[in-house]
């Protein structure tokens, strides 16, 4: 299989993951150091939620309610309600069991929600993911863009996935990103980012 085409999140025909290289790093900081020291802020992480679901060692639970808690959390600690996010950077590996119990989660806490899934470009990068990511949404609130998600294919999106799944870049003007990181163990983190300033 064509690696380049090979990682399809949420697609039909999507079966499984592909590995990728690359790394993100983000300075974390209070806004009052920044503007001490004059940096430029490109966004703000206004909340973070963190939950277990603990269901299996490589699966997540199917009922999505470890994401769901984490997707809330972050809302809560960001003070936002679910309609001022602009659009889910999803975790979406292209796994079928794993886009799909995401899928739920999104669609319990948001509804069908505007989507987007950066492994399709990158491959997952394991450790690196949640950083890369959320470098990711932080781009998109700055320079309000949704990038699309490659390689959905002929087959497009699974008809399981209640999601708008975008699949060609959208200029549109947006307050907060939410991106989520899920790994094995039901380790389950979502970020809520917003606009610096």
């Amino acid at each position: 299989e064509d690696p380049a085409s090979a990682s399809r999140p949420f697609a039909a025909d999507r079966s499984g993951f592909v590995l990728g290289e690359g790394a993100a790093v983000l300075v974390l900081e209070s806004a009052e150091h920044a503007a001490a020291r004059g940096a430029h802020v490109h966004g703000v992480i206004a909340g973070a939620g963190i939950a277990s679901d603990a269901h299996h060692v490589t699966a997540p639970a199917p009922d999505g309610r470890g994401q769901v808690s984490a997707m809330r959390k972050a809302l809560a600690q960001a003070g936002l309600t679910p309609d001022r996010i602009g659009h889910v950077n999803a975790h979406a590996t292209g796994t079928p069991v794993g886009d799909t119990a995401e899928a739920v989660a999104i669609g319990e806490v948001f509804g069908r929600a505007t989507v987007t899934a950066p492994k399709a470009a990158l491959g997952h990068l394991f450790g690196a993911a949640g950083a890369i990511e959320a470098l990711i949404a932080i781009l998109s609130v700055k320079h309000d863009v949704i990038p699309p998600t490659r390689s959905i294919g002929p087959a497009g999106v699974d008809p399981g996935i209640d999601l708008d799944v975008v699949t060609e870049r959208r200029d549109v003007a947006q307050h907060a990103v939410l991106s989520n990181s899920f790994g094995f163990g039901g380790q389950n983190v979502s970020l809520v980012v917003t606009r610096a300033g």
